[in-house]
């Protein structure tokens, strides 16, 4: 590892000196993983309910390989082993192998790609996950070596979800609510666990104290994705139980429900992050499940049902 990133290091410097592609390069990372937390609701809530699941689940499979194999390697950023590398970019609280930015990238986009059908959205997926890719090493938060992996991770976790997702679509919908709400809380539970298998499994592996990471912080679970998931899925039984899983065919209902999901998806997960980040780290990271759990659940439910009752009384109104 350390020959590799010695290797590694004269690339990221020579790209960092290139000042004036900070920002724009800047931008384009976050169309590698911040972005799809607003894609994530306007698939389901503002185009289609089974579009949406399908790509729910495949950014819940990104991210649980993402985050179980950054702790499994735990590798360093690169700024963690050289001082010459400057950290452009806001991290949080993981390391670096693979990067989960190029491997949700090239999963997701080529995925939306081939949903859309058209010759050239494959190309313009290409180009977008290579600048993402760049980007991640331009910020100084992932080696070469790092976004290569996550790359390579993405297209096999792609071509595997395609491959048996067909198959396990109709037994999910066949589902009742009851055991669609327990699918889902045994399933974030099973999530948790294996993270802390692997957490067990590397606590005899300290990291170097010259990386100056938290250790609490640096080693926690990975509730984001399992949040997600119990809340997804409970509000995915709700929403069948009380008739919401249909696509609403009024265009307008479906944008007041992605406007209403999205900004709740969007406070919860990024804009009180961000904050709590800003001035209690350990709050951010303890709070991130039920937080996970509450905007899985506005997407699947809490904005569908709003959106119905508001529908029914207008209908009322004007009757």
């Amino acid at each position: 590892m350390e020959n590799l990133h010695l290797f590694e290091v004269p690339w990221i410097l020579i790209l960092q000196k290139h000042t004036d592609w900070m920002l724009p390069l800047r931008a384009v990372s976050y169309l590698g993983a911040e972005v799809f937390y607003l894609i994530l609701p306007a698939l389901f809530l503002g185009l289609n309910r089974r579009q949406g699941v399908r790509f729910i689940a495949l950014f819940v499979l990104c991210n649980t390989v993402s985050n179980a194999l950054k702790l499994g390697f735990h590798w360093p950023r690169p700024d963690w082993v050289d001082s010459r590398i400057i950290s452009l970019s806001p991290i949080g609280s993981s390391y670096a192998m693979p990067s989960g930015h190029a491997m949700l990238s090239t999963a997701l986009w080529l995925h939306l790609a081939l949903e859309f059908r058209r010759k050239w959205s494959v190309a313009a997926a290409i180009i977008l996950i290579f600048f993402v890719g760049l980007s991640r090493v331009y910020l100084g938060v992932h080696f070469p070596s790092d976004v290569i992996a996550g790359l390579s991770v993405g297209l096999v976790l792609l071509g595997v979800f395609r491959r048996f997702w067909p198959r396990v679509e109709p037994a999910l919908e066949k589902l009742n609510a009851t055991r669609m709400m327990l699918l889902s809380a045994g399933t974030s539970a099973i999530l948790l666990a294996l993270h802390a298998i692997i957490l067990h499994a590397i606590r005899g592996d300290p990291d170097p104290a010259s990386w100056k990471v938290d250790p609490i912080l640096i080693r926690s679970m990975d509730t984001l994705t399992t949040g997600i998931v119990l809340g997804f899925g409970i509000g995915l039984g709700m929403a069948r139980k009380e008739g919401l899983l249909g696509t609403p065919s009024c265009v307008r209902r479906r944008l007041v429900e992605f406007l209403l999901g999205g900004m709740c998806f969007g406070i919860l997960l990024l804009w009180v992050r961000d904050w709590l980040r800003g001035t209690e780290p350990l709050w951010a990271a303890w709070t991130e499940y039920p937080r996970a759990a509450l905007a899985g659940f506005c997407i699947s439910f809490g904005a569908p049902w709003v959106c119905e009752k508001w529908h029914a009384t207008q209908a009322k109104g004007e009757g």
